[in-house]
Parts: C-alpha cells; sequence; structure tokens
C-alpha cells in the first residue's frame, strides 16, 4: 500500500473529532513524528501493509468500543 499526503493533518482531524482508532499506510508511520505527543497517546494509530487488512482491523477496533 502507497503512503498518501498529509497524515498529520488527517489524523489532527481525526483527533478533533473524539475518533479514538485511526488506520494508515504502515509507510506513513514516518509522519507520526511531527503529531503533538497528546495526540499520538489519545489515539490508536494502526498501520497496515496490504488494503485488505483493514476490514479484519475495523471489526477488532470495533469491538474493543
Amino acid at each position: 500500500m502507497l503512503p498518501v499526503d498529509g497524515i498529520k493533518m488527517k489524523v489532527l482531524a481525526v483527533y478533533g473529532a473524539g475518533f479514538t482508532y485511526m488506520i494508515l499506510p504502515k509507510k506513513n508511520e514516518i509522519d507520526l513524528d511531527d503529531l503533538p505527543e497528546e495526540v499520538r497517546n489519545a489515539i490508536n494509530l494502526i498501520p497496515i501493509e496490504q488494503i485488505d487488512e483493514a476490514p479484519k482491523v475495523s471489526l477488532a477496533a470495533e469491538s474493543l468500543n
């Protein structure tokens, strides 16, 4: 899976909306260093390598709520 642009803004939007989980491309993990520590601690950021991992991860995260 390819990285996407604007990860910092996307994660901040997720945080602002009150979500606690976010799936993102594994190749974007390097971009997370730019996030405030408070945001990184508040959101469970789940990196995936293949798009077919997303449904399984989504269902697992939903069951934790």
